[in-house]
């Protein structure tokens, strides 16, 4: 991934790791389960270990470039009003796949 891709992927994990801390609500006394932070939990090894590690070298990688070459980031980028033009791809709305790989 490219230093711009990074700081998309970076920026939008920040934004949706807020949405989630500002939508968590606390549990009743009764409630016989405690909530993890989202900064406490680590999947390092094991199943899913594994999993992030293919997403993070493969995967992820692989999306960013289908939505670059095919129009969608500059899609995304006409969108968010960082750049000006005329929409790359047939669907104007199809820069939401950008998030989606995000």
């Amino acid at each position: 991934m490219n230093k711009r891709q990074w700081t998309w992927a970076l920026m939008l994990f920040g934004i949706a790791s807020l949405l989630i801390a500002a939508c968590a609500t606390r549990p009743k006394a009764d409630y016989p389960v405690t909530p993890v932070s989202l900064t406490d939990a680590r999947f390092t090894d094991g199943f899913w270990g594994k999993r992030q590690e293919i997403n993070r070298t493969v995967t992820i990688p692989h999306n960013f470039k289908e939505c670059e070459e095919t129009g969608r980031v500059k899609n995304f980028e006409i969108a968010g009003g960082a750049a000006q033009g005329k929409f790359c791809t047939k669907y104007a709305f199809d820069d939401s796949d950008v998030y989606k790989v995000i």
